[in-house]
C-alpha cells in the first residue's frame, strides 16, 4: 500500500475514518474534505491544507503539524 501522499489533492474527498497513520501527506489538500474520525498519527502533514475540511474526532497524535494551513 502506498505510504507517500506527498502534495496529493484530496480537495472534497471523503476520507470517513481512513487509515492515515504514518503516511506522508507533506503539502496535501484536504480543501473541504470530510476527514471525520480520520487517524493521522504519526503521519507527515507539513504545510498540509485543512481549510474548510471536517476534522471531528480525527487524530493527530504524534503527527507533524508544521505549517499546517488549519481555519481559525
Amino acid at each position: 500500500m502506498e505510504h507517500h501522499f506527498k502534495d496529493k489533492d484530496f480537495s472534497g474527498a471523503c476520507l470517513i475514518k481512513a487509515d492515515m497513520r504514518g503516511k506522508d501527506l507533506t503539502g496535501a489538500n484536504f480543501y473541504n474534505a470530510n476527514l471525520h474520525g480520520t487517524d493521522f498519527s504519526h503521519a507527515h502533514l507539513k504545510g498540509a491544507n485543512f481549510i474548510g475540511a471536517n476534522v471531528q474526532n480525527a487524530i493527530f497524535y504524534h503527527a507533524d503539524l508544521t505549517d499546517t494551513l488549519l481555519e481559525r
